[in-house]
């Protein structure tokens, strides 16, 4: 037959169990303040700019043997300084992109322009104009902008950074 507590024993329970409950909430409470005070993750903001350099209104559509405007917009948040490389190629949506390698070795894109800067941790960059005019009448043409960054000497592509725009070239009416 189980025998009942003391009020000695009960009363040493209820302190341990105060005790376990107090560890419990400081360590969850640590923890919390903890992950809240890491630094931000390191990143880059890797923008498409329009002719007006906004986020919006994209052109779907442009006349053969015209141009159009676009501009790329940086901005370092990595806890280094870099040199980075912006790349700019041609194709059409038959060409597939393997979204871990750089389409530089596909034979369905071409490079069409490439632009390089300089930025110190959290500097800003707009780039120059990249005018690409499109010289062959179809449907689903695709740019592509992909960036790379310059380490130890040589260039790395870097997959988290690219950019794609799908253009209907049409015919001069």
């Amino acid at each position: 037959m189980a025998r009942s507590l003391t009020k000695d024993e009960s009363l040493t329970w209820t302190k341990i169990t105060r005790v376990i409950l107090i560890v419990g909430i400081l360590g969850v409470s640590g923890a919390i303040i903890y992950t809240l005070s890491l630094p931000e993750e390191e990143d880059l903001l890797f923008f498409l700019l329009n002719e007006n350099q906004s986020m919006s209104d994209y052109p779907s559509n442009v006349t053969v043997n015209d141009s159009l405007t676009f501009y790329i917009y940086i901005h370092n948040m990595r806890l280094e300084d870099h040199e980075y490389q912006i790349k700019c190629y041609q194709g059409d949506l038959n060409g597939t992109i393997d979204p871990m390698q750089s389409v530089s070795n596909n034979q369905d894109f071409v490079q069409i322009a490439s632009q390089t800067t300089d930025l110190n941790y959290t500097q800003e960059w707009i780039s120059n104009p990249f005018d690409i005019i499109f010289q062959e009448i179809g449907n689903d043409q695709r740019l592509v902008f992909e960036l790379w960054v310059n380490r130890d000497g040589g260039w790395e592509f870097i997959p988290d950074y690219v950019l794609t725009l799908n253009i209907d070239v049409l015919p001069l009416s």
